[in-house]
């Protein structure tokens, strides 16, 4: 890989991590944050460069990808600066917080010839990847059903409610897996710690794609911490504890067995990716930015559904 001059804009806690990665591929990185204790931390640790004005990176023609590591509401305006001065993009997810923000987005990355990926990070993920690989190989057989949790006991979150915290995660392993989002969405949920109109804490969604039942629970209320997903078969079912990366599978007479399964950095290797599609031809950008309007698309269809209390379909056309 081409050692490149990359900005990590955002130095908080996962932004951080993006710092580290990048290091660790042996690029050169800048750090922008308003905050001065996150800038001496990056500069102390990791040995970047830091800026408190993020628009000394847009003019330095030098930088050529850029990761984008802010509160939600920036995701949009930051990412549409850097990608109208003619830099790859990688935005954590959520893409935008509007379904025509983040059209906006993919048209500027497309006039303007640059990259824009998505912090779409389980797609990187060894054990979705061979969950993918053999649904695609039909070695699960028909998939009947499959369920996602995605839960913690979490603090209230003023900028956000539960679904667009946590569900783009469940929404883009689904898409991930099957190549097609689902057909239909029923959603309900809750807050029990702020009105409900604040935004919900736990929600119960569920989706048909296909002849597939999908369920999904995302909660700030449940413990322990979850990231998990199930997947039944015709022929055998499959448990996956999506942070450990382990897949027990088990067979329709009750036998289970675990399959090896060597984890790996999600995020180097998601950053490695984006990376590669920026200096060459050959890789291909599996997090893109209409994957990540793909997702906004299901946050607002969920909130449709709960707000008028009914099954929705999808068009996707």
């Amino acid at each position: 890989m081409v050692s490149s001059k990359v900005a990590v804009i955002g130095g908080g806690y996962w932004g951080r991590k993006h710092v580290e990665e990048y290091v660790a591929l042996g690029n050169d990185v800048f750090v922008a944050d308003l905050l001065e204790t996150n800038l001496d931390y990056c500069s102390q640790k990791f040995g970047v460069k830091t800026t408190r004005n993020y628009r000394e990176l847009l003019l330095d023609d030098s930088i050529t990808a850029v990761s984008i590591c802010t509160p939600n509401n920036t995701h949009y305006p930051l990412a549409k600066e850097f990608l109208e001065s003619y830099k790859n993009v990688l935005v954590e997810k959520p893409l935008a917080m509007t379904i025509d923000e983040g059209r906006q987005l993919i048209d500027i990355a497309k006039d303007n010839r640059v990259i824009l990926s998505v912090g779409h990070i389980f797609r990187f993920n060894n054990a979705i990847t061979k969950i993918k690989e053999m649904v695609e190989n039909y070695e699960f057989g028909d998939i009947r059903l499959m369920k996602l949790k995605w839960t913690n006991i979490e603090p209230l979150f003023e900028d956000r409610d539960v679904i667009f915290d946590l569900a783009p995660h469940p929404f883009d392993i689904i898409n991930y897996i099957f190549k097609k989002n689902p057909d239909e969405v029923s959603c309900i949920g809750n807050a029990y710690r702020r009105s409900k109109a604040k935004g919900v804490e736990a929600v119960f969604i569920n989706c048909n794609l296909d002849e597939t039942i999908i369920n999904i629970e995302l909660s700030w209320l449940t413990p322990p911490k979850t990231r998990s997903l199930v997947i039944v078969g015709s022929k055998r079912s499959a448990l996956v504890d999506c942070t450990s990366q382990t897949i027990t599978i088990v067979e329709n007479d009750g036998r289970s067995y675990n399959l090896e399964i060597i984890p790996n950095n999600t995020l180097r290797d998601e950053l490695r990716t984006f990376l590669n599609c920026t200096t060459a031809e050959y890789e291909q950008n599996i997090s893109n930015g209409y994957v990540g309007l793909d997702i906004l698309k299901m946050i607002e269809i969920c909130n449709d559904s709960l707000t008028e209390k009914r099954v929705l379909k999808l068009d996707w056309d």
